[in-house]
């Protein structure tokens, strides 16, 4: 298997990830309940950083890449 570019920086193990529909961006989360938002390319780019307080049950991105849904976990 050829690797693509580098690995994505995540501070805990990755449990989610998801292309947009357009291929053009990534979302991923890890354990720690961290979403990111990855650019598609060589570099592979961070676009956003989200913190929720608590571990999505569900995440998911509009079609076009540019919105993040999360399903939190009730208090």
């Amino acid at each position: 298997m050829q690797q693509l570019g580098q690995p994505l920086g995540h501070s805990s193990e990755v449990f989610y990830a998801q292309f947009s529909f357009d291929g053009s961006r990534i979302l991923t989360q890890d354990m720690d309940g961290t979403l990111y938002v990855w650019k598609v390319s060589e570099d592979g780019r961070l676009l956003q950083k989200i913190n929720p307080a608590k571990l999505s049950l569900a995440v998911g991105l509009t079609p076009d890449g540019q919105e993040v849904m999360a399903v939190l976990q009730r208090a």
